[in-house]
């Protein structure tokens, strides 16, 4: 993919050939971003965090929660959270430490049902409905591994911008992935588009509020900086 000012928009290419206009670029394309790179060809790397990540949906297993409010648990040798949904399902996710990033391919390469297994065994001490929620679960995501961005020098010029994960990936265990996405969204919308009339801008710096890199706001910076020992525990011969 490139990108490149008009000096009246911004033109996006695309690897299959294909074009895209624009009065801006808007990269919400997640830790890996392309837009960040085209922004700043020497933007830092996603570092890895320590964790791989999973999880899963589950029905039939009662949890004491209300609807709606996310529980987190600091276990003994992972990180487990879940969240109830109105019609009783239970959305989950693991976070498992391991010390060393995995070779690309390579967690991809372990089946759910291992994975199912590994992750009992991790659980097997703790109080809370983890094991519960993962024998009941039909089909365990992927495993990933987590990255963040604790801090990004440039994340704009005139045409360009990035938000939420592209910007500052947390680790998924602070929960405030969504939050910081929005956060990000509603001045960069409210910059580009005010009400009953739709501008184009000739920047960035003047079409959204707050969009130098000093004015960061503080809970993106804060949130991102915290370290991977929020899953609680560390690294252990069944974490790989």
């Amino acid at each position: 993919m490139a990108a490149h000012d008009t000096g009246a928009g911004v033109r996006a290419e695309f690897d299959d050939g294909s074009e895209a206009f624009g009065d801006l670029l808007i990269g919400c394309d997640g830790v890996h971003s392309t837009v960040r790179r085209l922004i700043d060809p020497t933007a830092p790397a996603p570092s890895y965090a320590g964790l791989i990540n999973t999880g899963g949906y589950a029905s039939g297993v009662s949890v004491d929660t209300e609807p709606g409010s996310y529980e987190m648990i600091f276990g003994k040798r992972a990180f487990f959270g879940y969240l109830k949904a109105d019609d009783g399902q239970v959305w989950w996710f693991s976070n498992v430490p391991r010390r060393d990033e995995p070779a690309r391919g390579e967690l991809a390469a372990v089946s759910g049902e291992e994975w199912r297994r590994r992750m009992l065994e991790l659980y097997a001490e703790d109080a809370g409905p983890a094991v519960s929620l993962i024998e009941a679960t039909p089909e365990i995501m992927p495993m990933t591994a987590i990255h963040s961005i604790p801090h990004l020098p440039r994340w704009h010029n005139d045409r360009m911008i990035v938000v939420g994960d592209a910007a500052h990936a947390p680790s998924p265990s602070s929960g405030q992935g969504a939050s910081l996405s929005i956060e990000d969204g509603v001045p960069s919308a409210c910059g580009t588009c005010p009400p009953r009339k739709r501008r184009s801008p000739s920047s960035l710096p003047n079409a959204v509020p707050g969009s130098s890199a000093s004015s960061r706001p503080p809970p993106a910076s804060t949130t991102t900086r915290r370290p991977a020992r929020s899953a609680g525990c560390s690294a252990t011969p069944s974490c790989r």
